[in-house]
């Protein structure tokens, strides 16, 4: 009897969507190093693109919630360099767009903004002046602050350096050199954030110096001036040491604050059990927090779910990071615990976190292909999130196994429930509409039980409500009793078996 042999169909996790190519050059030059932002309906993804001659930062937006994207473009437009790389992205809360990338032809860091979410673009502002050599350029931003970190500096000692703007771009402040190095030449990758309370975090990688660190380490320095001057911490030392190899393999670590407890600080790394040559064999990815603004650190918790075994030899590694407005907290990384040792075949995985990192979500896979990743993927890959789902991107080699191209996915956000998208004519009838304190809504079945549910305009369920009879009173509260702000709501009516919607104009 023959032994048929059937191939093994991989798909990813629901409620991940099907993944959808970002980048527009399919299996020709590598595209890598993904970033990502959310604003609305609108995603702005940065990233590596070797399209052009030796690497280029290149831009793609979407104005469906990443269901398909538009043409992508090369930015800076302006930039005359043939070198440029390390991109990154950030949306202001005025919906301002800002892109920054290291020139690495002429040692330069340069930002780029737009004030109509990616219609047009000012022209370039190099904000490193004086520094001889950058990499590892960060934007983020808080408000009116726009941060820009970078690292690296002249030779001997690498430095992590800081610039500030209080106007939304316009103008920066003096470059500040945030820690205190004064050998070495082993840290990279600072990413800046600010708290609730106008303090200035920035963490990087690695750090050979002796006084404060003589093996890796993950750092978070902080800012109670402005950023005029910094605090070092230590997160956590790293056994696990940069490799050159493809996939490379590097600790840059990302930093995330929570919009619900201002004092909580939190990042992600991978590590290895050993300082050795087969450290790249094995790799996990851990979760570390600080409940104080940074200074104090927790012990290292593990979040990738397949093995706990000494044996374990699959590799997980390269995490990203991003919180939602509950603070509850969102991690995506590469992961090959589906298939052989060193064969450099990988997936995306998922998990998150509803109690500030204490215990962590099953694993979910992102991606409905697995790759090989035979060329250089970057350093670094992309999350976001708003009101209603979770958005990744990434490096993906599955059409070339040495040509990456840049994927995405996105899922809703565990725990809420978001409004269904409806080609139904019927409509709730509210009265009044718009309303000041309270709004009824017809029940058009008054025997049956009925449930009303009022979402934001994001699509945010806010309240739900229960009751038979004529009608249900909403009087404007959440379901925490807390009175919503004036605006636009979507009102869902379940009555028996009919759907109907309508939109309830708040007037405060």
């Amino acid at each position: 009897m023959q032994l048929l042999i059937l191939p093994i169909l991989l798909f990813g996790d629901p409620p991940w969507i099907p993944n959808v190519m970002v980048s527009d050059d399919p299996a020709g030059a590598n595209q890598d190093e993904v970033c990502i932002a959310v604003w609305k309906n609108y995603l702005f993804a940065y990233f590596n693109d070797y399209r052009v001659p030796w690497v280029h930062a290149f831009f793609a937006r979407s104005t469906n919630g990443g269901l398909s994207w538009e043409p992508n473009y090369q930015m800076p437009q302006d930039s005359v360099s043939s070198f440029m790389g390390d991109p990154s992205v950030a949306v202001d809360d005025t919906g301002f767009v800002y892109l920054c990338c290291c020139d690495f032809a002429r040692n330069r860091v340069y930002l780029t903004r737009s004030t109509d979410l990616g219609n047009s673009w000012e022209p370039t502002k190099y904000v490193s002046p004086g520094i001889s050599k950058i990499d590892k350029s960060w934007v983020a931003t808080k408000g009116r602050n726009v941060y820009v970190t970078w690292d690296l500096g002249p030779d001997p000692v690498r430095h992590i350096y800081f610039r500030k703007s209080t106007d939304r771009g316009e103008t920066f402040g003096p470059v500040i050199i945030v820690d205190h190095a004064t050998s070495g030449a082993a840290r990279w990758g600072p990413i800046p954030r600010e708290l609730a309370d106008g303090t200035i975090l920035v963490s990087w990688g690695c750090d050979t110096r002796s006084g404060i660190d003589t093996v890796n380490g993950i750092y978070c320095a902080r800012s109670t001036d402005g950023g005029n001057t910094f605090t070092e911490y230590l997160i956590t030392n790293t056994k696990f040491r940069y490799n050159s190899s493809n996939p490379r393999l590097f600790v840059l670590p990302p930093l995330e604050t929570s919009p619900e407890y201002p004092q909580d600080v939190y990042t992600v790394f991978n590590d290895g059990p050993a300082r050795t040559s087969t450290d790249r064999l094995n790799l996990n990815i851990y979760f570390s927090r600080s409940t104080d603004g940074g200074i104090t650190w927790s012990p290292r918790i593990k979040i990738n779910d397949d093995s706990i075994s000494a044996s374990d030899t699959m590799q997980q590694f390269m995490p990203w990071m991003a919180v939602d407005y509950r603070g509850w907290i969102h991690v995506v990384w590469y992961d090959g615990r589906r298939h052989p040792p060193r064969s450099n075949r990988y997936d995306l995985f998922y998990c998150y976190s509803s109690d500030r990192g204490l215990t962590w979500s099953e694993n979910e896979r992102v991606t409905d292909t697995s790759f090989v990743m035979n060329a250089f993927c970057g350093d670094y890959i992309g999350i976001a999130v708003d009101s209603q789902y979770v958005y990744a991107a990434w490096c993906d080699t599955r059409l070339q196994s040495t040509a990456p191209d840049i994927y995405f996915s996105r899922r809703p956000l565990p725990g809420v429930e978001i409004a269904e998208e409806t080609t139904t004519s019927s409509y709730a009838l509210i009265s009044p509409n718009p309303m000041y304190a309270h709004a009824k809504i017809m029940i058009p079945h008054p025997h049956q039980e009925a449930e009303v549910r009022i979402y934001t305009s994001e699509g945010r369920l806010i309240r739900r409500i229960r009751e038979k009879g004529r009608y249900i009173v909403w009087d404007g509260s959440d379901n925490r009793g807390r009175a919503a702000p004036g605006g636009i709501y979507f009102c869902e009516l379940r009555n028996g078996d009919a759907i109907y919607h309508t939109k309830i104009v708040k007037l405060r």
